[in-house]
């Protein structure tokens, strides 16, 4: 088919009746004999159909959300269009600056649901790391499921809707878990305190409809098990709670699950609204299924610096059965510039990816390489887990009044400085303990261009210059460099640029 031809058609798969609400409406399609007693039509095959060039008859509509604390806008909170008639769920988007989104397509029956974690302005930060917001309004004003969230709409067809929405009260961060094991998926969530009350779980397939599943509390953890069948297939859990002031609220964990016998059908999970490159070890054999989660409801924070912000999604990686990642797999994790509004033009640079290690209950921070003008951070994986990112704690470096450097939080590797540079930059590492270190430079092909450093050293801030030389002396060109730090316990990359 054509580039002009791909304007003028769209292909829609066949599916099974069951799989969607049959109403007699025309984006599903029965099979060749349309007798739902005798299914002999091909499952997974696609259509194509003539898409009509006039417009729609749905106009746009335009939904504003706003903050009940001061009545600022609410920029970057996630915005999905309910249809309440067909139970499915269309993404739209997240708000703008001033807190607007145009919505498309929508009917004044639908509902809005908006969810995230509430950046006010450049000039203010959340009082709270878990700071949360979630709303739900129909375009006709009605369908309020917060106390405190008021809606307007400006004429009588809702044509537009304003919410203003009030944090939820308390603080209930949580960490989404899947583990799937060859006949069920259990859904697990481990917060920080137990809720009020045991929450509700619900799963909306992306193909329709709505299945509800009972949470089972063991302290400040719950789990849900869920049918394989029910997760072959990518959708949403949507957790509803309640609040300190038993008000409503709600947020989402995107997934995809997807049954596969080669590493390299799950390349590139989560395309659209996560933007994470989920890229395995092409020599990983037997792998039956991936699952991967996402959400960006605030997370537990032990073993973060508390001034450290978190961007981007959350990411949790399944694999089944258990297997060895090899040598080339890694993650990388998407942030918005939007993610870091609120800190200073040095945070990030600061951006790291953290795995959270459940047996001991934090998070931990791993070798990664930022990419600035893709908003993307990598990391090597060697386990599958949850994954997110975290700005990290800067050294303080040397006290002069004391006389002495005081010892570093934990293990570091700084950004160079400066970068780009143009003849010389001063790489700044931290060691927690006496160790073995050694600190190389190496080309965009891998090879190693000098070594700056090789021997034991001691607890504390340490700062070395490299010139832009190779080992027998000689400038080295212009382009990308990599710095690599390995200690006894611990190996950390990043890049830099060399300009002349």
């Amino acid at each position: 088919m054509t580039l002009e031809d791909a304007y003028d058609t769209v292909l829609a798969p066949i599916i099974k009746p069951d799989e969607r609400y049959l109403d007699g409406s025309n984006d599903y399609f029965f099979g060749p004999n349309d007798d739902l007693a005798n299914l002999d039509y091909d499952v997974g095959a696609l259509l194509e159909f003539v898409v009509n060039h006039s417009p729609p008859l749905a106009k746009p509509r335009v939904v504003h959300v706003r903050s009940y604390i001061d009545n600022t806008p609410l920029p970057a909170v996630k915005v999905v269009n309910y249809r309440p008639k067909y139970t499915r769920s269309f993404y739209q988007g997240q708000t703008s600056d001033s807190g607007y989104i145009v919505i498309l397509g929508s009917r004044v029956d639908d509902t809005v649901l908006v969810a995230g974690p509430g950046y006010l302005d450049t000039g203010q930060k959340r009082n709270s790391p878990y700071s949360w917001y979630s709303g739900v309004a129909a375009f006709d004003g009605s369908a309020v499921n917060r106390k405190y969230n008021t809606v307007y709409t400006a004429s009588a067809d809702g044509d537009s809707l304003e919410m203003t929405l009030d944090p939820i009260q308390g603080e209930y961060p949580a960490i989404p878990f899947a583990d799937f094991d060859g006949i069920s998926l259990d859904f697990r969530l481990r917060t920080m305190q137990a809720f009020p009350a045991i929450p509700t779980l619900q799963q909306l397939p992306d193909t329709g409809g709505v299945l509800d599943h009972s949470l089972v509390q063991d302290n400040n953890a719950y789990e849900a098990t869920v049918a394989a069948d029910d997760t072959s297939s990518t959708g949403t859990f949507r957790v509803w709670a309640v609040d300190d002031s038993a008000d409503t609220f709600f947020f989402d964990t995107d997934f995809q699950s997807v049954a596969l016998s080669d590493p390299l059908e799950i390349n590139e999970l989560f395309g659209g609204e996560h933007n994470p490159t989920l890229s395995l070890d092409t020599t990983i054999a037997n792998l039956e299924r991936v699952t991967v989660m996402a959400t960006r409801y605030p997370p537990l924070r032990e073993g973060i610096a508390p001034d450290a912000l978190q961007a981007g999604h959350v990411h949790h990686l399944d694999l089944y059965p258990q297997t060895d990642l090899g040598a080339e797999s890694s993650l990388a994790i998407h942030y918005d510039d939007s993610d870091l509004a609120l800190a200073d033009s040095t945070a990030e640079a600061l951006l790291s990816v953290f795995r959270w290690d459940r047996q001991i209950g934090q998070w931990l921070e791993q070798p990664s390489i930022l990419d600035t003008a893709l908003n993307l951070v990598t990391a090597s994986l060697d386990q599958d887990g949850t994954y997110a990112l975290f700005t990290v704690d800067t050294p303080t470096g040397i006290d002069d009044d004391q006389g002495e450097s005081p010892l570093p939080r934990g293990f570091r590797l700084e950004q160079n400085y400066p970068n780009p540079f143009n003849a010389t930059t001063t790489i700044s590492f931290a060691l927690t303990r006496r160790s073995n270190v050694t600190l190389q430079v190496y080309n965009a092909l891998g090879q190693t261009t000098r070594t700056l450093a090789r021997g034991i050293m001691s607890a504390g801030v340490h700062s070395i210059v490299w010139d832009g030389t190779n080992e027998h002396g000689d400038v080295v060109a212009s382009g990308v460099y990599f710095y690599r730090l390995t200690t006894d316990n611990a190996t950390a990359t990043k890049k830099m640029l060399l300009l002349k």
